[in-house]
């Protein structure tokens, strides 16, 4: 059986910083899925220290780089450790997590690196929580990189035991909850509804780089044809794959509305005296036809029941559709003329912005001002 593969995790820093460093290396340690490279651990009696620490950079999947006020203005050898990182940090995709900046006091963020998001990890007493930071962007990359990483617990070293329970999801996070309305009659067999499922994997993808949006953003995907139905409940983005999804029947938009708004009303949890509730849900909608039900009265009990929606945003697909209909629904429009893969790909590109955007400060509004687009 092949060995499971972990996530490479380089540890830049000086020497004076190690008391820090070796704390945070024995946490990473306790993960089964990370592989933590910390010189003093990895380099072996004989072996050149210098040739091994530029191959451990040059083959990790995450540089983690610990600033201090001494390593910021020390000359030497660390200097030269995040030369290198910064160099293999131009060869990756755009978004991808590879640099992780952490202070361990009041210094300054050297230039270079500034365009990456940092985390304090000052005064001690908050080090647990900026260590959960750390955490979260390491198991994002993990994910996109296929690395398996469902044993995970967040580890807090000599303070807990293997057998004491750590609730991975934060319960002091809000979830931003999003949902898919997927338009799956019969005439969207083949390359169209392959299209659409590569649409939300990309949205989700793109989310998985925004560390904020790991912590808060939920998925669901509903579908509708004849009848409607969550083919993927509400869940955590970590957790998201996009089944493949499956043509046939009519186009029952009233029926899919009413189950929409039924299943936003199931999911979300309210706000209590102790405890705030979830964001309101988001919607994105795909249509390509007109729909062969009672749409109004669908859209009256969405009207009347759809306090937790925040609002839709319609693509409406092919010459043939009647855009009155999706305009009753929402003044937030997209038209294009054929379902192709890179047209989708645009759109999901396109929303995936603002729900990053949402995710960051609380209350943010996902959708723009009403707009009507050509794709």
């Amino acid at each position: 059986m092949p060995e499971q593969a972990k996530l490479k995790v380089f540890l830049c820093h000086a020497s004076q910083d190690k008391p820090i460093v070796r704390d945070v290396y024995q946490r990473l340690s306790t993960e089964g899925w990370i592989d933590p490279w910390l010189d003093e651990e990895k380099i072996l009696a004989g072996q050149g220290w210098e040739y091994e620490i530029e191959n451990a950079v040059e083959s990790a999947d995450v540089v983690i780089v610990l600033l201090s006020s001494v390593s910021v203005t020390k000359e030497g050898y660390i200097q030269k450790e995040i030369r290198y990182a910064l160099d293999i940090a131009l060869e990756k995709p755009e978004g991808t997590i590879f640099i992780i900046p952490v202070r361990l006091d009041e210094c300054l963020v050297p230039r270079k690196i500034k365009q990456w998001q940092y985390v304090d990890c000052f005064p001690t007493k908050k080090f647990d929580d900026a260590y959960k930071k750390i955490f979260y962007s390491l198991k994002v990359r993990a994910t996109t990189m296929g690395i398996n990483t469902s044993e995970s617990r967040l580890s807090k070293v000599d303070t807990i035991t293997k057998e004491d329970p750590i609730d991975f999801g934060s319960n002091d996070v809000r979830r931003m909850p999003v949902y898919f309305l997927l338009e799956c009659g019969d005439s969207m067999r083949g390359t169209p509804l392959e299209s659409v499922e590569q649409g939300v994997q990309l949205i989700s993808n793109e989310l998985l780089n925004e560390p904020q949006a790991v912590e808060s953003i939920n998925i669901s995907v509903i579908t509708y044809s004849t009848y409607a139905q969550q083919i993927v409940p509400l869940a955590p983005i970590i957790s998201f794959e996009m089944p493949s999804l499956t043509a046939g029947g009519i186009h029952n938009l009233g029926n899919a509305l009413k189950f929409l708004c039924d299943c936003v009303n199931k999911d979300l949890a309210e706000s209590t005296a102790t405890k705030k509730g979830d964001h309101k849900a988001r919607v994105f909608w795909i249509t390509a036809h007109n729909p062969t039900d009672n749409w109004s009265a669908g859209l009256s009990y969405l009207n009347a029941n759809g306090g937790k929606i925040n609002g839709i945003v319609a693509l409406a697909v092919g010459e043939t559709v009647d855009i009155t209909v999706p305009r009753h629904i929402t003044p937030n429009v997209l038209l294009i003329s054929d379902i192709t893969p890179g047209v989708i790909r645009q759109f999901f590109k396109m929303i995936s912005d603002p729900v990053k955007t949402a995710s960051r400060p609380p209350g943010t509004n996902l959708l723009p001002p009403p707009f009507e687009v050509k794709l």
